[in-house]
């Protein structure tokens, strides 16, 4: 990693699923690894903030959106050693951003993850439901 970061916003940009693979080990994010299931993941989101520092991809934000009522943030991921840049912050901007005025944007969180989004104004809410199939 250089000493100026460059980083590089795309959204929807094309992300191979290994490269996502590995992005979640860095930043230590609980997903599958099953390259396939991993490609249904970036196939089927409506919307992807990525971040490149060149042709590396160090970050993601990965929505779930209808772009009118809510949008569901599934994934906010920084590759470790560019963590605490402002890259984090710079991905949920943009995906808030993209996100219709007036949506809910929902999140699952814990740990440092759910510390970073309330400081960042969410609110930890009892309103939420969770069935896994």
């Amino acid at each position: 990693m250089n000493n100026t970061l460059q980083i590089d916003y795309k959204t929807n940009a094309t992300i191979d699923p290994g490269e996502l693979i590995e992005l979640y080990k860095s930043a230590a994010l609980q997903r599958p690894t099953d390259h396939i299931q991993v490609r249904k993941m970036i196939i089927h989101a409506k919307l992807t903030i990525s971040a490149w520092d060149g042709n590396k991809l160090i970050g993601i934000a990965r929505c779930l959106t209808d772009f009118s009522f809510c949008c569901m943030l599934a994934d906010l991921a920084v590759q470790k050693e560019y963590q605490n840049k402002g890259i984090g912050t710079r991905l949920l901007e943009l995906a808030i951003q993209e996100a219709e005025e007036g949506a809910i944007m929902l999140v699952l969180a814990s740990g440092s993850s759910k510390d970073f989004l309330l400081k960042k104004g969410f609110k930890d809410t009892p309103q939420a439901l969770m069935l896994k199939v």
